[in-house]
């Protein structure tokens, strides 16, 4: 009868130990699945943090080349303007040479 209250209990203690090595790998499969999904939302962070970079840069480089198309722009004018004021000169000259 001692014996088998005995066996019972070993029996008993050798199925908790069981459930509780089941439980902690359980726990370390929770574990790694919530630091996947850590990493997994790091790794959207970096990705979207570099895209706004690239849409900054792109929009910088967009600034940059209208600014320069502006520039050519007024130097176009200002030398079709020294062209024209030079031509005036010139018909100043040749008008001041006739008189």
């Amino acid at each position: 009868m001692e014996e088998k209250i005995e066996e019972e209990k070993e029996e008993e203690i050798e199925e908790e130990k069981i459930e509780e090595e089941e439980k902690i790998k359980d726990d370390e499969k929770i574990e790694e699945k919530i630091e996947e999904e850590e990493k997994i939302k790091k790794e959207k962070k970096i990705e979207e943090k570099i895209k706004e970079e690239i849409e900054y840069e792109e929009e910088m480089e967009e600034e940059i080349n209208e600014k320069k198309l502006k520039e050519d722009k007024v130097m176009e004018e200002l030398k079709e303007k020294e062209k024209g004021i030079e031509k005036i000169e010139k018909e100043e000259e040749i008008e001041e040479k006739k008189e």
